[in-house]
Order: C-alpha cells, then structure tokens, then sequence
C-alpha cells in the first residue's frame, strides 16, 4: 500500500530515494510530481578516522554534505557524477534512456493533466448537482409555506364565518 508523503515513480509501487517532491495547488487537487536528484561521489573520513567512498543522491553539494554529516562521515572531497564520467557507449546508451524517458515522461505528464482534468470536471458536476438540490429544496419550503398560509387563512374565514352564523341566530 502507498503511504502518504511518500514520493513514488509513475507506474511504480516502490519509493524513490531522496526524492524532492514538487507540490503544484490546482483548484479541488494536489499533485505531486517527482524530481530526481543527481548523484555525488565522495570520499569520507568515519568516526574510526578510515577513508570511505561511496555515492550519495542529493539536490545539491551542500545537501550531500548535510547527509554525509548525519551519518557520522566528513567528507573530504564530493563531486557530482555527470555525462563526463561515462564512456561513449555509456553516452549513447544514456542519450537513448532520456529520449525514452522524455517520451514517457510526457505521456505520464498528459496522463496526470488528464485524470486532473476529470477530477475538475466531476468535482464541478457534484457542485451543479448540489446547487440544483439546494434551489429545489428552497422552491419545497416555499411551496409548503404558502400552503401553511392558506390553510390557516381558510381557517380563519372559517372561524369568521362561524362566528357570524352564531350571531344571527342570536
């Protein structure tokens, strides 16, 4: 099962590390969308004071740091892996996965545009219907007021008339 606040990939039941999420309000909506951060290498001095090294993802190089402080290392050099660290068919096969992923990712965009899309609408269907229920229930409440009025109103004709009928036999 998802628990909320976790960030999750599209089509993935399985949390992102370290991911930041992006909230964007919409009106009777809140999505969310992911952004993955890129990695950091480093090289650290733990507690024991050995030299470790390892990767770490973070949004920044000072957020690495943070992160690497929290786990008791001290980091003595942080560099951001990017496209220079891999080699020509690493950059091909690279290339390759961000035009699939730009494709999904905009089929995934659309997709989430579109399930807001139908949540707006229907949210608007649920608030016309509401309104019309409420206009009809106020049309009932006056239709049976003035019912009430021009039932006490005979009533009270009734009474007058009874009341003259009584002073004529007098």
């Amino acid at each position: 099962m998802i628990s909320p606040g976790s960030s999750y990939a599209f089509g993935s039941a399985r949390p992102l590390q370290r991911a930041s999420p992006i909230s964007i309000p919409l009106p009777l909506l809140n999505v969310i969308l992911i952004r993955l951060m890129p990695n950091f290498q480093y090289t650290a001095i733990d507690a024991q004071g050995q030299h470790t090294t390892g990767t770490v993802q973070a949004g920044s190089e000072s957020e690495a740091t943070s992160f690497l402080r929290s786990q008791n290392l001290y980091p003595t050099k942080i560099v951001k892996r990017g496209r220079d660290s891999q080699g020509a068919a690493g950059k091909k096969a690279a290339t390759k996965a961000r035009r699939r992923s730009k494709t999904r990712g905009a089929k995934a965009g659309l997709t989430v545009i579109a399930c807001g899309l139908i949540l707006l609408v229907g949210a608007l269907f649920i608030q016309n219907l509401s309104n019309e229920a409420r206009a009809s229930e106020e049309a009932t409440r006056a239709e049976i007021s003035e019912q009430q009025r021009l039932t006490e109103d005979r009533e009270e004709q009734a009474r007058q008339s009874e009341g003259l009928l009584i002073e004529s036999e007098k």
